[in-house]
C-alpha cells in the first residue's frame, strides 16, 4: 500500500542527490518528523508496516528470528542510542526513514518539478509519499520505508545537518545491535525503486493533498 503523509517535516534529506554513506551504496534518503498529533497518517504508517510484516513472514522470515524486527519508524521523544539524549527537535514526533536507490520526483505545490537545491534543505515543510516492503539483513527480519515523490509545501527553519562523525557512531551502535540478537548470516537488502508519477499541469494553481494522494496512488 502506498502512504501519503500529511504535512510533515524533513528532519534530514539527500533527495536531490544521493547519500554514500558506510555501505558505500548510493541511496536518496530522507527522515520525516510526524507529528504524534498526526493520527491519520500513523494509523495508515501502521497499518503499511503491518501489511509489509505479514507478507515477510509468509515469503522472507521463514528462517529467521521474528522476536526482533527492525522498523523504519521511532519515537522521537526516546533516545535513538543507548547513552544520548533525545533530540529536542524531534520532540512530540514519531521520526520514519525512508530510502530509494532511484531519485524521487520532487514538487511545489504546484506539481512543478524542483531541482534546485536551495529550495530542499532540512526543515521544510513536506507531504511524501512511501511504501513499506520486507527484507533481511544479516539474519535481522526489517520493514523498509521506500521513499516515493515528494511536494514541497512550505519552507521552515533550516535544521542543522548530522556531522560524519554522527553518522559513524550510529553505524556502529546500528551492526552492533544486529550482531546481538542475531548469529545468522548477511542477506542483501533488495533494491526497490519507485515508477514515475504521470506529470500533471498545476501551473496555475496549488495542488490539494487529495489530489496529491490520487496522483501517487495512481502511480502506483
Amino acid at each position: 500500500m502506498i502512504v501519503t503523509t500529511n504535512t510533515s517535516r524533513l528532519l534530514w534529506g539527500h533527495v536531490l542527490s544521493p547519500f554514500n554513506g558506510p555501505s558505500h551504496i548510493p541511496r536518496f534518503k530522507a527522515e520525516i518528523l510526524i507529528s504524534k498529533s498526526d493520527t491519520e497518517t500513523l494509523a495508515q504508517i501502521d497499518a503499511g508496516i503491518a501489511e509489509a510484516s505479514a507478507a515477510g513472514k509468509e515469503e522472507r522470515w521463514k528462517d529467521a528470528k521474528t522476536e526482533h524486527i527492525t522498523l523504519p519508524m521511532r519515537d522521537g521523544d526516546k533516545p535513538r542510542i543507548p547513552g544520548e539524549k533525545p533530540n529536542p527537535i524531534c520532540a512530540g514526533c514519531m521520526v520514519i526513514s525512508a530510502s530509494n536507490y532511484k531519485k524521487p520526483k520532487v514538487f511545489d505545490i504546484r506539481m512543478q518539478p524542483i531541482d534546485d537545491p536551495k529550495e530542499i534543505y532540512n526543515g521544510i515543510y513536506i507531504c511524501a509519499s512511501l511504501r513499506f516492503v520486507p527484507y533481511i539483513y544479516e539474519g535481522v527480519p526489517g520493514v523498509r520505508c521506500i521513499l516515493g515523490p515528494l511536494m514541497k509545501v512550505c519552507d521552515g527553519a533550516p535544521i542543522v545537518e548530522r556531522t560524519p562523525a554522527e553518522y559513524a557512531l550510529l553505524k556502529a551502535a546500528k551492526k552492533l545491535h544486529r550482531h546481538i540478537i542475531s548469529g545468522m548470516t548477511y542477506t542483501e537488502p533488495p533494491h526497490h525503486t519507485d515508477d514515475d508519477i504521470p506529470h500533471d499541469p498545476f501551473r496555475n494553481r496549488s495542488v490539494s493533498l487529495e489530489e496529491f494522494r490520487q496522483l501517487m496512488q495512481e502511480s502506483a
